[in-house]
């Protein structure tokens, strides 16, 4: 979330020549996004075709519900889900200005918002490999990342609207909380499954 204003300077839509020319660099980015995370979509759905029958097993089971509760546990911020720090700047150094840079940085974006959306994505993606299909993991992967890229979207056509954010404070304290007990309670929902 802090780093949104610093991402659209990176691929170039606070210097575009036009607001048309924001928007679409910043359409390019989005469309980086929706096909890094459509590829997850499509690989989840296919590795849960993979495992059919053994969605069945209690230790499968057991299994989905202990990371639905570590996802929970993640999201109250006792611990991190994050790739190792040179990984990381590393990923975020690619890109550049222009529609080629704001394709790729699109592409390795959810790599990179990986600490913060990680746990959300991680649900939706057994969520995917339980139902093994394709077209739901890419209508739902989709979705989440155009409502990921819409901020991006609306800030990099209108830049001077990027001081306007919301200081960070309580309020994701509270948006995270909220998705801990889901994740909580999905991973009951999967131990209930099991007995």
């Amino acid at each position: 979330y802090p780093l949104i204003p610093i991402t659209i300077g990176v691929f170039g839509a606070t210097e575009a020549k036009s607001r048309a020319h924001a928007f679409l660099l910043s359409l390019v980015y989005v469309l980086g996004i929706v096909v890094t995370y459509s590829a997850l979509g499509v690989a989840a759905a296919l590795a849960g075709g993979l495992f059919g029958s053994a969605l069945q097993s209690p230790v499968v089971l057991g299994t989905f519900a202990m990371m639905f509760m570590a996802l929970g546990l993640s999201s109250l911020g006792l611990f991190e889900l994050q790739l190792p720090a040179g990984l990381q700047t590393k990923l975020a150094s690619s890109g550049g200005a222009g529609f080629g840079g704001a394709l790729v940085m699109g592409l390795l974006a959810g790599v990179i918002a990986a600490p913060c959306v990680g746990p959300i994505l991680s649900g939706v993606l057994l969520f995917i490999t339980q139902t093994r299909n394709m077209l739901l993991g890419v209508a739902l992967m989709s979705d989440f990342a155009v409502g990921m890229g819409l901020l991006f979207i609306i800030l990099g056509t209108f830049s001077s609207l990027a001081h306007k954010l919301p200081q960070s404070g309580s309020w994701m304290d509270y948006v995270k909380t909220f998705f801990a007990v889901i994740f909580v309670a999905m991973g009951m929902r999967y131990l209930d499954r099991k007995s």
